[in-house]
């Protein structure tokens, strides 16, 4: 799940996306590299060189795994100490407004980093419940919409690795925009450190953490 050296690069102008290869329908593998090779938000390739970027700077990857199944990898340095993690994506809309969730599970069930759809999930001995965590956004923009991290895996940066699985669901996808953090948010939020910080907005609103299954209040 996590990839690449523990020592963080140093700060550059922005984040940049590789598409390497196209791996399925209207699904890319690509990575996200740290550098000021290209400007930010830029997507680069297909059919360009990886080896001319260097690994140390890749930020995450997106593709898939021996078992063909969609798989994402953040690098060590941006998540020290997290779980092991897998995911679950969940397409919806509202409105006719296309949104994605991704909801996060701690077990041994699948390998970390393994992205599955909600059918394959159903057939898993697991309840939502479950969950570490978990996050919405739009994807015609990329804006996120709601974050969830259960209360005793906080501080493990999960809330960040779900920052950078969006992101990498979202490119993967070849869906519009980059992912930007609105001006609403918890205080958890506000707190959360990451490396989209010039893709935050100030903040203009409190809101409550909400325990996405139940609708109430988080403690």
């Amino acid at each position: 799940m996590t990839h690449g050296s523990i020592e963080a690069p140093a700060d550059f102008a922005g984040i940049w996306y590789l598409r390497t290869a196209l791996i399925g329908h209207d699904l890319w593998s690509v990575r996200a590299y740290l550098s000021d090779d290209h400007p930010d938000s830029s997507i680069v390739g297909p059919g360009v060189d990886a080896s001319q970027y260097s690994d140390a700077l890749v930020l995450w990857k997106a593709g898939l795994d021996s078992h063909l199944r969609r798989h994402i990898s953040v690098a060590q340095w941006a998540v020290a100490g997290l779980p092991d993690l897998w995911l679950v994506e969940v397409p919806d809309s509202v409105d006719g407004r296309p949104g994605c969730s991704i909801v996060a599970f701690a077990t041994d069930h699948l390998p970390p980093g393994t992205v599955i759809a909600n059918d394959e999930f159903e057939q898993i001995a697991l309840t939502n419940d479950d969950q570490a965590g978990a996050m919405r956004w739009w994807a015609d923009t990329g804006t996120l919409d709601q974050v969830f991290v259960k209360p005793d895996m906080r501080r493990r940066h999960i809330g960040s690795w779900l920052a950078y699985a969006v992101e990498a669901l979202h490119q993967q996808h070849g869906w519009p925009g980059v992912v930007t953090v609105p001006g609403r948010r918890t205080d958890l939020g506000e707190l959360g450190t990451h490396r989209h910080q010039r893709r935050m907005a100030p903040r203009t609103e409190r809101v409550e953490v909400v325990d996405p299954e139940t609708g109430q209040r988080a403690p």
